[in-house]
């Protein structure tokens, strides 16, 4: 266990804002999977260990697992199953048998598990594990309990809801930009009574506080937000502050606001010429893996008699490895059938990369893995075949509609007449477009949601659905994957290729008739990411891996630019000698590949003191002590960081040959939203350097980034015009 508490002070130590550990909280158990994943813990020990965290015991048992799979029943962990995660108990595993439980046992069952319930895990530095990780397993009850001066009994949840909001408020408290002398004096009497645990407001301190805090109107999330910007400016989620509570937190979070008579505030609203409108559709309310059932399917490589991999059978389907044809001849073949010869060249080098990212697309999706929890967008119908497909995509947009419809109607003011026209157009959504006619009035949905004061929090979430039901309506098998150690993609998307067999005498032939749509094909294949605008930058090291190159030394020189996030801020100091001689390496492979270095050099120079002189002049959180030595410490470690950026995002841009991922953004304009995407083949995904997405500092001239060198996506295509 020890070696446990350890990585959960260093994960704590990394992790702004997370001191107390919910395994409840998706949020949580995502930062702390990308945590283990960034440290090289293999996917199997990762996937054990959330399992764990989230309650969830494995079953491994086959027997288990095929009665499971006839009752349609998921786990709940610890041996409980039921009809859905959230759901009552209705089987129980025992010596390897389903049982069925009857109401009283449900009852009884499930005041246990409310009552054995995941614990809250502390990750504050030199904080205990909870007994269910292997903490202090001799604990008895009282030593999960404190009791204030008067007697009363507080659990550790409420007293470690207390100190979150006395330090977070107080770090933010000088961050308010308060409306006069009087109203900061008197907020912080407010906050120094909530501290000693008087409760004894008079109206004036409560008519202050209210001006400045005020209760998230998020059913989801327990959140206090902070007004930072003047009194009542908490609605602004790009400038207002915010304390999180765990479930078991809330008790205090619900006194602060009864006592104070807290109001609410959205959780998201868009800014209007008329003011800012709270949006009733909010992150996540229609996430594909949220509204949709998860169910497991099965994953595995099926084998040759010699033992080679020559398929993979996803679900219900076997998608078998095709042969990469010699290039030479197919080009022959193209120009037989009347092609240019220039363009024959091209074409076929777009089927090889093609057929390429087909194979190592379904060899990586196998890798190490049985099985894959999917959110199914209609229950029990197989996507794999043209009839479930058409089910889909008559079923699936009156199954979106009808959840828009539920979420709107219960907002104070019911669903609006413009509301109800959007839901109208998504219920209408008709399958027998043509396939360009259907994206288009897709598109026209998601301007319509994106456009709108109230739906467009949902937009990005929506966009999933969309992209979703554009590629079944195009003949592709679709999944929205739930699982958590799967981070790649949005979603699941797999194609069919021609069977052609490479012995047949007339196989190039038959191969130049099916090129155009072998390319069509598998552009659509493989892990699909879906952004609404420019989207998130994220993490650049799983980019790379998904990404081949041309020359066979890039990926060593790529990953050798990850590995000096180890050297900068997991080294105390800085390791900058052995960073120099990985960014010479990086530097002189660049300069073979006809990049011109210069300009990183410059920009990481010129980056690196503008962040010295801003964090200097803003007495930056963490750099309060900092010598002259230190701001001198931090710059060289920024250089070097913003330096790694653009060399990885100039050498991957310039050698990529093909991707396993596809990339969808959808771009919203005043004309109309627009559908965009990287395919992989002949639209490549580019890095774009996002070198600034936050940092927190520590004595001694430390620094650390909030991401491992981050990038967004771009387009290849649209970057070489």
């Amino acid at each position: 266990m020890d070696e446990w508490q350890i990585i959960f002070d260093d994960f704590a130590s990394k992790t702004d804002g997370i001191s107390v550990f919910n395994p409840k909280d998706k949020s949580h158990v995502y930062l702390f999977q990308n945590y283990l994943i960034e440290m090289n813990m293999p996917i199997d020990e990762v996937d054990s260990a959330i399992k764990m965290l989230l309650g969830e015991q494995p079953e491994t048992d086959p027997r288990v697992r095929s009665q499971a799979k006839k009752l349609g029943l998921v786990s709940k962990g610890y041996g409980n199953w039921g009809k859905d995660k959230d759901g009552p108990t209705t089987h129980r595993n025992v010596d390897g048998k389903l049982v069925a439980v009857d109401d009283d046992d449900k009852d009884d069952k499930d005041k246990k598990d409310d009552k054995e319930e995941p614990k809250d895990i502390n990750l504050s530095k030199g904080g205990k594990v909870d007994a269910q990780l292997g903490g202090d397993r001799g604990a008895g009850p009282n030593d999960m309990m404190d009791k204030d001066e008067v007697g009363k009994v507080k659990d550790k949840s409420y007293i470690a809801a207390e100190e979150k909001f006395n330090k977070q408020m107080s770090d933010m408290v000088s961050t308010i930009e308060f409306e006069s002398e009087e109203d900061k004096e008197t907020f912080q009497n407010v906050l120094k009574k909530i501290e000693d645990e008087n409760t004894n407001f008079d109206s004036n301190e409560i008519e202050v506080a209210k001006k400045y805090i005020a209760k998230s109107d998020s059913e989801r999330v327990n959140k206090l937000y902070i007004a930072k910007t003047g009194a009542q400016t908490y609605d602004d989620k790009s400038k207002r502050g915010q304390i999180q509570f765990t479930d078991k937190q809330k008790d205090f979070m619900d006194d602060v606001v009864d006592k104070l008579t807290l109001d609410l505030a959205p959780a998201q609203a868009k800014k209007t010429k008329s003011g800012r409108v709270a949006s009733k559709i909010r992150t996540k309310d229609l996430s594909p893996t949220d509204i949709n059932r998860e169910t497991t399917v099965e994953v595995s490589e099926v084998k040759g008699a010699s033992g080679e991999t020559v398929g993979v059978k996803f679900a219900s389907t076997e998608h078998k490895i095709k042969d990469v044809p010699e290039k030479q001849k197919l080009v022959d073949a193209l120009v037989a059938k009347g092609m240019d010869t220039n363009k024959a060249e091209v074409k076929a080098k777009k089927v090889r990369r093609a057929i390429k990212k087909h194979n190592d697309y379904l060899i990586d999706l196998a890798k190490d893995r049985e099985n894959f929890k999917v959110a199914a967008m209609i229950d029990g119908v197989d996507p794999s075949t043209e009839d479930g497909r058409k089910q889909i995509l008559d079923e699936y947009p009156k199954k979106l509609a009808g959840i828009i419809k539920g979420i709107t109607d219960k907002s104070d003011e019911g669903t609006t007449d413009d509301e109800q026209k959007v839901i109208d157009r998504v219920s209408n959504l008709d399958s027998n477009l043509s396939q360009d006619e259907y994206e288009k009035e897709c598109m026209e949905i998601m301007h319509d949601v994106l456009q709108s004061d109230t739906l467009s929090s949902g937009g990005a979430d929506l966009a999933e659905s969309i992209i979703g039901m554009i590629q079944t309506k195009k003949g592709h098998e679709v999944y929205f994957p739930s699982d958590v150690t799967y981070k790649v993609g949005d979603m699941i998307c797999l194609g069919s290729l021609a069977e052609l067999d490479p012995n047949d005498e007339d196989y190039y032939n038959k191969l130049a008739d099916e090129a155009s749509s072998i390319i069509v094909t598998v552009e659509a294949e493989g892990p699909g990411s879906v952004k609404v605008g420019a989207g998130a930058a994220s993490a650049g090291a799983e980019k790379i891996r998904l990404t081949e190159y041309k020359n066979p030394n890039t990926r060593k020189i790529l990953n050798g630019m990850i590995d000096t996030h180890q050297l900068l801020f997991k080294t105390n100091p800085p390791d900058l000698d052995k960073t120099d001689v990985a960014l010479d390496n990086a530097k002189n492979h660049a300069q073979s590949l006809g990049i011109d270095v210069e300009a990183a050099e410059n920009k990481a120079k010129e980056q690196a003191k503008a962040w010295k002189d801003k964090w200097k002049e803003d007495k930056k959180k963490g750099s309060e002590n900092w010598s002259d030595d230190d701001w001198d410490k931090m710059e060289q470690t920024a250089i070097r960081f913003v330096k790694a950026h653009l060399l990885i995002a100039d050498i991957n841009n310039k050698d990529m040959e093909y991707q396993k991922f596809t990339n969808y953004r959808v771009a919203n304009k005043k004309s109309g939203a627009e559908l965009d995407n990287t395919d992989g083949v002949d639209c490549l995904g580019t890095m774009k350097a996002a070198p600034n997405m936050g940092f927190r500092l520590a004595d001694g001239g430390i620094m650390r980034p909030e991401n491992v060198f981050s990038s967004r996506i771009g387009n290849s295509c649209k970057e070489n015009k």
